[in-house]
């Protein structure tokens, strides 16, 4: 099972004519690690606030140990499964 498995994730601001996020897909194996590498405004810090449950409202599906997080999965059982570093400007 995976640690985070992510398909078909779109997530739009409100407001937003344009997604910030769209068609994305991963998985992360226990033991992996995984990070987010791209230019500003691709869509990183947002994925990152979906899966830590800071924004809600996204489309497709995100499990974190087998949970579906629309669920209402515990923000203990996410930060379990992750940990986050935010971005560093070089």
């Amino acid at each position: 099972m995976a640690v985070i498995d992510v398909h078909s994730f779109g997530f739009t601001y409100p407001g937003a004519q344009r997604p910030a996020v769209r068609d994305v897909a991963f998985s992360v194996e226990p033991g992996e690690i995984f990070g987010f590498l791209g230019a500003s405004g691709a869509g990183k810090s947002t994925t990152q606030n979906v899966l830590i449950r800071l924004l809600d409202g996204y489309e497709g599906s995100v499990a974190v140990l087998g949970q579906d997080l629309r669920a209402g999965i515990e923000a203990t059982t996410v930060a379990l499964a992750s940990r986050s570093r935010p971005q560093t400007t070089i």
